[in-house]
């Protein structure tokens, strides 16, 4: 079959630098070229989950979309990119053809999907949190009505991407989004840039803004060993990588974690196992908590990255508490109340 480029952009999308010299347009050129290779991978692998389902390592991969890029444009430092569906390459071609049949003027709620899973994977590498599917469930169910109205196949939709995906894309465009700061800690030449979304006629700010402290967060991490929590619980959890998160009351939101070889016995993921079943089940009733030794890695700035577990413990031992004992309230990110042991 044919590959045919949509006239349409699926998202438009601007990097703007600004400060020292990108307020006057200028930027060493090695830096700008290795942000956008950053900004290229980034892009790529994400738009590709949406339209794949898949999660490829490697951005010249991709298929289903072509990025393209415009001439930076008057004012700071501004480079302009288009993601263009292709119609006709398998899966992927099947959504790009949907989009084109069913996306008019500013309509465009694929945009919507892409953007907010490029958001939460941005804002997620960027160590800040993130409720991917709140925004993106109107826009989903919008499109899928759109497709059902147009007599198109389930296959036409875009994937919906899991936490854990998220987590994995976020792992492996890393790298990559510290690149996209080099501008910014390498030579000075700016001092802040930004990821800019063009939404049904919004401009939306994707992530968070990059600045000498973001690229400080990717650059460096501490580990400070000996930690103990008593209070957490298992929000998402990987059984593959052994890897999710852990709501801890005193931290206000959930922290990645990743489980030591030496504590993946079966009763330690029985505790994990027992603990996310329960927040999946009844999200805002008592609560199966977990309590482990391990390890923080930590910004320079001291803001918690993730949780390497090393030993399970049992509540019941040392202090710990009963079934008897009275529940605690405690505030999840939305501030809702939940109750807990």
């Amino acid at each position: 079959m044919a590959i045919i480029q949509s006239n349409r952009p699926l998202l438009w999308l601007k990097l703007s630098f600004d400060g020292a010299d990108a307020s006057r347009q200028e930027l060493d050129l090695y830096d700008v070229s290795v942000a956008m290779q950053g900004l290229h991978r980034t892009l790529a692998i994400t738009t590709h989950a949406v339209l794949n389902g898949e999660i490829i390592t490697q951005a010249p991969a991709l298929k289903g979309a072509s990025i393209r890029a415009r001439p930076p444009t008057p004012g700071s430092w501004e480079l302009v990119v288009a993601v263009l569906g292709l119609v006709g390459t398998g899966t992927a071609g099947v959504v790009g053809a949907a989009f084109a049949l069913t996306t008019t003027g500013r309509d465009n709620p694929l945009g919507h999907v892409l953007f907010s899973a490029y958001h939460a994977v941005i804002k997620t590498t960027l160590g800040f949190d993130v409720d991917y599917e709140k925004p993106l469930l109107a826009s989903y169910q919008e499109y899928k009505q759109k497709l059902r109205d147009a007599g198109l196949p389930d296959t036409a939709m875009p994937h919906v991407l899991r936490d854990a995906q998220i987590d994995s894309i976020a792992e492996k465009v890393e790298v990559a989004v510290l690149n996209v700061h080099r501008p910014i800690f390498e030579t000075g030449t700016a001092e802040r840039a930004r990821l800019l979304a063009q939404v049904e006629g919004q401009q939306l700010l994707i992530g968070q803004e990059l600045t000498a402290a973001t690229a400080e967060y990717l650059q460096h991490t501490n580990r400070v060993d000996g930690i103990r929590v008593d209070d957490g619980v298992i929000t998402s959890y990987n059984a593959n990588t052994f890897k999710g998160r852990v709501y801890v009351p005193g931290k206000q939101r959930p922290i990645p974690f990743v489980i030591d070889e030496k504590a993946r016995g079966s009763n330690e993921i029985a505790q994990v196992a027992a603990s996310l079943q329960r927040f999946a089940t009844d999200p805002k009733g008592p609560r199966v908590e977990v309590s482990f030794f391990g390890s923080e890695l930590q910004s320079r700035s001291g803001r918690l990255k993730m949780y390497l577990i090393h030993e399970f413990l049992d509540l019941d031992d040392d202090g710990g508490e009963d079934e008897d004992d009275e529940e605690t309230e405690y505030f999840d990110e939305d501030g809702d109340a939940f109750r807990g042991r």
